[in-house]
């Protein structure tokens, strides 16, 4: 497929496409369960969430951490070892 195929094709879908709204704007993950997608997946999702640091997207990856079941990985401050001084 080319590449102006693919994006017709693209820009037909989503001129087509209107998302469900709900009144608090998590329709994402509305209905969401365990059994919607692997652990692995959702604490992907999440992570990808987490780094856009907006009220919608850490509801977002706060439900799908609580459904698969995992943690956040903690943050990396980028300090550089101290180093052993010799006594």
């Amino acid at each position: 497929m080319r590449q102006q195929d693919a994006r017709r094709l693209a820009a037909d879908f989503h001129a087509d496409f209107v998302p469900t709204r709900s009144q608090d704007n998590l329709e994402v993950i509305a209905n969401l369960t365990a059994e919607t997608n692997t652990p692995k997946v959702m604490a992907a999702v999440a992570g990808w969430h987490e780094r856009r640091r907006n009220r919608r997207s850490m509801a977002i990856a706060t439900a799908l951490r609580q459904v698969s079941g995992t943690k956040p990985r903690p943050a990396n401050d980028n300090r550089r070892p101290q180093r052993q001084r010799a006594a």
